[in-house]
C-alpha cells in the first residue's frame, strides 16, 4: 500500500500536466514548461488596464485573493497562436465559470507589467497587442478562480499560462466589467445573464445599462420570461427603446442576444 502511494504521489504532476487544471483542459498542440503548486499565495488580478504609475503597476479595477495556487505555463508549437488556444478555453468555461474580465490587446494595458507584476514571469511578456487575459468565477466553487493569460511574443513563440487560486475565505459578489460584457456581445453576438440576474433588479441593471451605453449604436433583443420587464427598465434608465425588442421566451433565465441591422 505505501509503494502504491509514492506511485500516485509521483505520478500526479504528470497526470495533470496531461489533463490541464481543472476544469481548464491542457491545450492541444503544446508542452507544459512549467508547473508548480503554493499552499498559500497572494494574486491581484487586473480588471481594467494594467498600467505603471509612480513605477508601480496599478488597475483601476482589481481582484486581491489569498490562497491556495495552482499554475502551468505551456509553449504552443510552431505556427501555433495564443488567439485560438485563448478562444478555446474560453468557450470551454462557458459552462463551468462565469467571465468577470476579458481583454485582448492594448486594451489590457502593458504586457510587461502582466509578465513581471501580476504572474512573476518574464518569459510572458510580448508586444502589447499579443495579449489576451481572461478572469473566470468557478461556479461549482465560487470560491475559486481561473486566470489564463495567453501572448504571442516577438521571437514567434506563443504562451498560453492557466493559474486556478482556491480563496481561504468565501469571495464576495463578483460581477463582470461593463466593457468585458460588451467585448461579448460583440463577440458571441449574445450573453447569457446568470440565474441571480432573472429580473432586472440591482446590480445587475446598472451593469447593462453601462454596458449598452459603452456603445450607443448597439441594438439587443431581450430574450427571457422577465424580457418585458427588463425591456421597461432599461428605457427608464435612460436607454432608447429603438434599441431594445423583445424575444420570445426559452428556457429559465435572462439572456440576451446582439441584433445586427
Amino acid at each position: 500500500m505505501p509503494y502504491l502511494l509514492l506511485i500516485l504521489l509521483l505520478l500526479s504532476p504528470l497526470l495533470r500536466a496531461e489533463q490541464g487544471i481543472f476544469p481548464v483542459p491542457a491545450p492541444a498542440h503544446a508542452r507544459l514548461i512549467a508547473q508548480d503548486d503554493m499552499a498559500e499565495a497572494e494574486r491581484f488580478y487586473p480588471m481594467s488596464a494594467l498600467r505603471r504609475i509612480s513605477n508601480q503597476a496599478r488597475a483601476e479595477l482589481r481582484l486581491e485573493v489569498d490562497g491556495q495556487l495552482a499554475r502551468q505555463t505551456y509553449q504552443l508549437a510552431s505556427g501555433h497562436l495564443a488567439q485560438p488556444a485563448f478562444a478555446q478555453v474560453r468557450k470551454t468555461l462557458q459552462t463551468d465559470a462565469d467571465l468577470l474580465f476579458w481583454c485582448e490587446g492594448r486594451d489590457c494595458g502593458a504586457s510587461t507589467l502582466w509578465a513581471n507584476a501580476v504572474f512573476d514571469r518574464a518569459d510572458l511578456s510580448a508586444p502589447d497587442d499579443q495579449q489576451l487575459f481572461g478572469l473566470w468565477r468557478v461556479k461549482a466553487q465560487p470560491e475559486t478562480v481561473l486566470a489564463v493569460y495567453a501572448v504571442n511574443r516577438a521571437n514567434r513563440r506563443s504562451y498560453l499560462h492557466v493559474e486556478q487560486l482556491h480563496s481561504e475565505s468565501s469571495l464576495a459578489e463578483l460581477l463582470p466589467t461593463a466593457a468585458t460584457w460588451l467585448r461579448q456581445l460583440r463577440e458571441d453576438g449574445e450573453l447569457q445573464l446568470p440565474a441571480s440576474a432573472m429580473a432586472p433588479v440591482e446590480p445587475w441593471l446598472a451593469l447593462l445599462v453601462r454596458t449598452l451605453r459603452l456603445d450607443s449604436t448597439l441594438r439587443v433583443a431581450l430574450q427571457g420570461e422577465q424580457g418585458e420587464a427588463w425591456q421597461a427598465a432599461l428605457v427608464g434608465a435612460g436607454i432608447r427603446a429603438q434599441r431594445l425588442s423583445v424575444a420570445a421566451a426559452t428556457e429559465a433565465g435572462a439572456g440576451l442576444r446582439l441584433q445586427r441591422q
